[in-house]
């Protein structure tokens, strides 16, 4: 039965899913269950006591349907009834008796399809049925266990205990028993849904946020339970809003009674008490001790002795024979199948009752006999025959209020024909090894849950933190740039807008300028004796812009390639060039040049305007134009094309004239720190970190 409307109250946390999805888990199954559902097929020959094993057969069905999905079933039985359970068990069973003496009537009345619809109601799990059970799975090798008393807490503890993965069952007591994953409403295509209950802050019907599994279960208790019915008019919601606020069971009840609007029966808060401590401390069959347990170790205060609502002990000897089945979980007598066959067999045997009748026939009766002529007309038959005889008139009077049920009918000969019962009784050989079914039943499940997908990919060649990488890779290659159309889009979508998130890099550029100060004085006074090479200043701008080639004239000579990749000793082979060397006097350079060495600002200037309209051309949104205002923008681009910059900009001078333009300059500390700073340019690789410390350059 389980909680009423506690699945209903989770539905937002319901995950649907397929068996699929445990491929390669051990799923522990409540049996019971799939008994109780067999029996519909059969409910009416459960009432009239005829032989059946279609419960037998779809509990079968679905193991098979585990099996093809790659699952491992576990099958757990109900054992003894719990004296805790007693009055739930006693209206029950009140209530079958009334439903099966109702289908009986309705079904004398010939009303077939009503009296069926009571009768599954009246249909009764009997040990015998679950005997004939366990026969089937020992066939297939499927492993299962009987518990002592309830299922619900077998299957919890075995959960607890690794011996499986998840629990497949209807009955919503597993959540208050404290089971992790619950998989319900199994249909027969292997969709289902789960319940984890580490999604249970995420409810959204009810808060469950920080809450306890103490809270939750007396939650549940106070609704309404099998151990405890509830207070009239509390239900889930009513009993979530009190325990959100008063917490403690002695509390909540007090508080209910003193508000005087609900009736609280004299001895609820014992009973109350007795229903918390059945779902914390429920018996249970441990198989890795062999013996039965405690779901829950009792405390030092509690005695299992004061505490009879919890059901009898069982000494290890008889419940390891209640365990694998061979005894009955109420009088622990011998329990037998009432056929030694199981529906496995009985399928084979009816396979070989059909090949041996065919056998015959063959024998006996040619096969031209099948093809002859045998209807008549229907003018050349005897008005008499049409009449019924006698004696069928008798049946029919006999048989007028009685219904006609369709029921199975062997072909074979009648000397052919078996029956259940006349199967022999079953003999000794139909006890279950215990070893064996004790080392099966202990296994814990060797499932492995797939690691999570790493952050970063995997660097080819070895070394993530090699000196070769030019990028972290934490983060994603960046996405190519968009259409103008789809930037005007993004810049008028809010949304779009703030959605985007972009990494620049992993330094800011206050960091790089902060590092400076310590190589100050290294970069202002170098070490003699540094050999300079031919590397014209020219290169650091083509780090800093990397379009400004477009605007250089094509009759300028193309600089010298450098080698800049790093060293075994960490220093790049392009030495730059320092203020005081030995030809620092300028003997060696032309005189004319250093009187036509433009001052160092309008360099700066220089590269400022090219980098914008770079900038300008590449990323500002222009309207297609039409008409004449396209023929003035094509000359207006024309005039722009023609403009030489080889006579303003620093880049096209010759190299002497460059080196000299930089020796021309006041030593002072600004100067170091722009040229430590063109250094910086010149050796990085971001372009997002040389914009800045060019703009860093323009401020000083």
């Amino acid at each position: 039965m389980g909680i009423s409307g506690l699945l209903p109250l989770l539905k937002s946390i319901q995950k649907p899913c397929s068996l699929k999805n445990f491929k390669g888990q051990t799923i522990g199954v409540d049996a019971y269950g799939w008994l109780h559902r067999g029996t519909v097929a059969c409910a009416i020959e459960l009432a009239l006591d005829k032989p059946t094993l279609k419960y037998a057969e779809f509990a079968i069905s679905r193991v098979k349907m585990l099996q093809a999905f790659g699952v491992t079933p576990y099958l757990v039985f109900d054992g003894d009834a719990l004296p805790s359970k007693a009055g739930t068990n006693a209206e029950r069973r009140k209530r079958r008796v009334e439903s099966k003496k109702l289908g009986l009537e309705l079904y004398r009345a010939g009303k077939v399809s009503q009296a069926h619809q009571e009768l599954q109601k009246a249909a009764e799990v009997t040990y015998q049925m679950a005997r004939q059970l366990i026969e089937d799975l020992k066939r297939l090798n499927i492993q299962y266990v009987v518990a002592p008393y309830e299922a619900d807490a077998q299957l919890v503890y075995l959960e607890q205990k690794g011996i499986i993965d998840g629990i497949l069952s209807e009955d919503s007591d597993m959540l208050v028993y404290g089971a992790k994953r619950l998989i319900t409403k199994l249909d027969q295509y292997g969709n289902c849904i789960m319940i984890d209950r580490a999604d249970f802050a995420l409810c959204k019907d009810i808060s469950l946020a920080g809450w306890t599994d103490d809270m939750f279960r007396r939650m549940a208790i106070l609704s309404g339970c099998d151990y405890l019915p509830n207070i009239n008019k509390i239900g889930l919601k009513t009993a979530y809003r009190f325990v959100r606020k008063h917490k403690e069971a002695q509390k909540i009840i007090r508080m209910i009674a003193l508000e005087g609007k609900l009736v609280v029966p004299p001895d609820y808060l014992e009973r109350f008490l007795q229903a918390e401590l059945t779902f914390l401390h429920h018996r249970v069959f441990c198989p890795l001790r062999q013996e039965m347990v405690h779901m829950r170790e009792l405390p030092r205060a509690l005695n299992a002795e004061d505490m009879p609502y919890l059901g009898p002990y069982v000494e290890p000897d008889t419940m390891i024979g209640v365990a694998c089945g061979d005894l009955n979980p109420r009088t622990k007598e011998a329990l037998f199948p009432k056929s030694a066959s199981t529906s496995i067999a009985l399928a084979e045997n009816r396979r070989q009752v059909v090949t041996s009748a065919v056998k015959c026939l063959k024998s006996s009766k040619s096969i031209e006999s099948f093809f002859g002529l045998k209807r008549q007309p229907l003018a050349e038959l005897d008005p008499n025959s049409l009449t019924p005889s006698h004696s069928q008139q008798r049946v029919l009077e006999h048989n007028r209020n009685a219904s006609w049920i369709a029921r199975e009918v062997s072909s074979a000969p009648p000397q052919l024909r078996r029956t259940i019962t006349d199967i022999p009784p079953p003999s000794s050989a139909s006890r279950t090894d215990r070893g064996s079914f004790l080392a099966r039943a202990a296994k814990v499940s060797e499932y492995q849950p797939p690691k999570r997908q790493r952050l970063c990919s995997d660097t080819p060649g070895g070394d993530f933190l090699s000196d070769d990488a030019e990028r972290s890779h934490f983060f994603t290659s960046p996405a190519p740039e968009l259409s103008p159309l789809v930037q005007k889009k993004m810049r008028n979508n809010k949304k779009a807008r703030t959605a985007r998130f972009d990494i620049f890099s992993d330094d800011s550029v206050d960091d790089v300028l902060l590092s400076l100060s310590a190589d100050m004085h290294a970069t202002a006074n170098p070490v003699p004796g540094l050999v300079e090479k031919d590397v014209a200043p020219h290169e650091i701008a083509k780090n800093t812009c990397p379009n400004v080639d477009s605007g250089v004239s094509p009759n300028s000579s193309p600089p010298p390639v450098q080698d800049l990749s790093p060293k075994k000793d960490g220093s790049p082979t392009t030495e730059a060039a320092s203020f005081d060397e030995e030809d620092g006097d300028g003997k060696d350079l032309d005189p004319d040049a250093q009187a036509e060495v433009e001052p160092f600002e309008d360099l700066l200037e220089s590269h400022i305007r090219m980098q914008k309209s770079l900038h300008l051309t590449s990323f500002a949104y222009q309207s297609p134009p039409s008409g004449s205002r396209r023929i003035d923008l094509q000359q207006q681009r024309s005039r722009t094309e023609r403009r030489d910059y080889s006579s303003t900009t620093f880049i096209a001078q010759s190299l002497a004239k460059q080196q000299a333009a930089l020796r021309s300059l006041p030593k002072t500390d600004k100067t170091n720190l722009v040229f430590r700073i063109l250094q910086i340019v010149e050796t990085t690789p971001s372009n997002v970190i040389q914009n800045a410390l060019i703009a860093r350059v323009i401020q000083l």
